[in-house]
């Protein structure tokens, strides 16, 4: 007898980790979830030769052995998606909390004569429950191979995965086949086996015993190779910080001299993720994309939200509005609203009603499930659903025989195409562009809308307030290696191949709004993350006591957001928090910052109520700050052995602790300082 060899069964979860598009987005690990419940009760069945009643003890305890049978990476870890980080072992696999007690088994038991459908997204079923009873039903199974494919490569790996601790005869692919007999039904035994046989022989290496992997294992094969995951592949490290400020609040502030690319680099991000149904014929504005110049006589939102006009008795809907409603018929492609503020127009009176929706994010409950829908992010109404219900009045569909208006349901379909004034739309998302949410409860701001301010921070523009970059992240753009212009046109043009598209996509994906879904996510750091974070904030507010610059929930969520961006990326917990640290300190906290020497001076008595021997604030912020190295950008990392490149990417990149440094230069030099030059 002999087992298959560790990295066997790695590459075998390297291809299952590939199961969901991109594991790391909301709701990824639906599909996975779907077949370690279905495989668990195909071996059930095959031990026990009877359905599972869940209302049964001795059933319920097998069926988390099955289920264990098909998560579990060792004796102390399981996986949830094929990815990474890995979940503690308890005794059910967590079975109890999130398929037992929840969604469709319990709505089953308070509906017993009626038999439900699992899972019900999909219409591609897998199990049949009725009153809590898992029904094993061979005409089902067939359905496996739409979780699957029809390739082949995703059951071979599968047959390796389940046999990963079982012995074998022989180091065969009948060998292999034998094994699996013993462990799952015929029919199942039929679909999984029914590939060439060369695929499976390319995982075959055995050992002599048991062969069990660890987190580490896990962490260096899957990252490399599925490279939809991580920010650094395909993206460079030239657009890391941006990302990553998008993926931790969908709100960002790009401020800085004239003429450093604030623009243009919200344009790249549409040009590269812009799918060839929104490219516009001559390259130059991508579907995705919209510029907003905000104007001096802006002292409302009605140019921004539109408008009910009394005089024509409708609704005067705004560019900003169209391009929201656009966004929400192509729910997987990421939309960019680019704010050019150009002048001093103040903020807070045009843009207010959009910076308090922008807090209102939330994942709702799925009506069906009752489960929290990680795939939808819903806020409050930007615009009334009355509004929208007057566009009835003007039939976009007619008889080709009479000309007579169609009468007909209208959908959100319906509603972009009057507001846009085209007649067909062939690649809206059916099932979204179906929907008539905009009729019954009105627009909402959709999670795939990322909403970027530019602005030259000069004496031309009204300066944010600290409301505002609260409630945002935000980006100095000054400087930079002037030799990098060169060559960067080609950064404005569409992507031809469409699989590069998908990852720039995935690259925007918002995962995360509260601070409680990191660590669900993430239950392994989530005592150290609770720990540290409240401790790193509230060591820069005693550094900030008694000025208007402390920090409350709002930074303390989205610093644990940012951890929980890096986290998803492999990023070791220690390094995730120093970073996100800094980051939050650049773009959060310092941008706050402005004052006289009388404001950064600290008192003798709290001087010597905290124990420090600082003269000023700064000095003791600069303290806290971590010491951390910025990474080059790839092209300067290309060309990084002399001293004038690497002080070119250090006056680009600056640490908070630079920042801070510059911020104690101008207050000596001037008595005065702020974060903006």
């Amino acid at each position: 007898m002999v087992y298959l060899s560790k990295s066997s069964v790695l590459s075998a979860y390297c291809k299952l980790s590939l199961l969901s598009e991109n594991p790391l987005t909301q709701g990824a690990t639906q599909k996975v979830s779907a077949l370690r419940y279905f495989i668990a009760l195909d071996m059930f069945y095959k031990t026990n030769g009877t359905n599972c009643d869940t209302k049964n003890n001795s059933d319920k305890e097998l069926f988390s052995e099955c289920v264990g049978n098909f998560v579990s990476v060792n004796s102390e870890k399981y996986t949830s998606n094929f990815y990474y980080p890995l979940t503690n072992s308890d005794k059910d696999y967590n079975c109890g909390s999130n398929f037992y007690s929840v969604n469709v088994i319990k709505e089953s038991i308070t509906n017993p004569n009626r038999i439900f459908d699992f899972p019900r997204r999909g219409k591609m079923p897998l199990i049949k429950i009725q009153n809590g009873t898992l029904i094993h039903d061979v005409s089902l199974y067939h359905n496996l191979n739409s979780y699957l494919g029809d390739s082949g490569e995703m059951k071979a790996a599968l047959v390796i995965w389940l046999l990963r601790n079982n012995p074998i005869k022989d180091e065969t692919s009948s060998g292999i086949k034998d094994a699996l007999g013993v462990i799952i039904t015929n029919p199942l035994y039929q679909i999984l086996t029914d590939f060439e046989e060369e695929l499976l022989e390319q995982y075959l290496s055995f050992s002599e015993s048991v062969s069990y992997i660890n987190d580490m294992d896990i962490k260096q094969s899957v990252n490399p190779i599925n490279n939809k995951m991580t920010l650094t592949t395909p993206h460079t490290n030239s657009y890391k910080k941006y990302l990553l400020a998008l993926r931790t609040k969908p709100f960002l502030l790009l401020a800085g001299i004239s003429g450093t690319g604030k623009s243009r680099i919200v344009r790249e991000f549409a040009f590269k993720s812009c799918p060839k149904y929104l490219q516009d014929k001559d390259g130059t504005t991508p579907g995705n994309y919209c510029m907003i110049e905000v104007k001096p006589n802006w002292h409302d939102s009605t140019e921004l939200l539109g408008y009910y006009s009394n005089l024509s008795k409708e609704y005067q809907f705004k560019k900003f509005v169209k391009f929201l409603v656009k966004a929400k018929m192509y729910t997987d492609v990421p939309f960019f609203v680019c704010l050019d503020w150009r002048t001093l127009a103040p903020v807070e009176q045009y843009f207010a009603e959009v910076l308090s929706i922008l807090e209102t994010r939330k994942h709702p409950r799925n009506p069906e499930t009752k489960e929290v829908d990680m795939k939808t992010i819903k806020t409050e109404v930007i615009v009334e659903a009355k509004y929208f219900q007057q566009l009835g009045k003007m039939p976009i569909f007619k008889n080709k025989e009479t000309g007579d208006p169609l009468k007909q349901k209208l959908t959100d379909r319906d509603i972009y195409m009057k507001l846009y004034g085209i007649d067909e739309e062939k690649d809206i998302n059916k099932e979204v562009g179906e929907k008539t949410e905009l009729t019954t409860l009105g627009l909402t701001l959709p999670g795939n809308v990322l909403i970027i301010g530019t602005v030259n921070m000069d004496d031309t523009t009204h300066q944010f307030s600290r409301k505002v970059i609260d409630r945002a992240m935000t980006i100095e753009m000054n400087g930079g290696n002037l030799s990098a212009m060169f060559g960067g046109s080609k950064n404005l043009e569409y992507l031809e191949d469409e699989a590069e598209q998908q990852k720039w996509q995935n690259a925007f994906t918002q995962r995360y709004i509260s601070a409680d879904e990191v660590l669900e996510a993430h239950p392994q750091e989530a005592e150290t993350i609770m720990e540290k974070l409240p401790e790193r904030l509230n060591e820069i507010n005693k550094a900030l006591k008694g000025t208007p610059f402390e920090v409350s929930y709002r930074v303390l969520n989205e610093l644990t957001i940012m951890v929980g961006v890096m986290l998803d990326e492999g990023m070791d917990l220690d390094d995730a928090i120093a970073q996100s640290v800094n980051n939050i300190l650049l773009m959060k906290i310092l941008p706050r910052i402005e004052g006289d020497a009388e404001m950064f001076a600290l008192s003798r008595e709290y001087k010597t109520k905290v124990g420090v021997t600082y003269d000023n604030r700064l000095e003791w912020l600069k303290n806290i700050a971590p010491d951390i190295k910025e990474p080059l950008t790839d092209a300067e990392s290309d060309n990084n052995d002399t001293e004038e490149k690497a002080e070119a990417v250090k006056e680009h990149q600056p640490t908070a602790k630079d920042k801070i440094q510059e911020m104690i230069d101008r207050l000596n030099n001037q008595e005065f300082t702020r974060f903006w030059p």
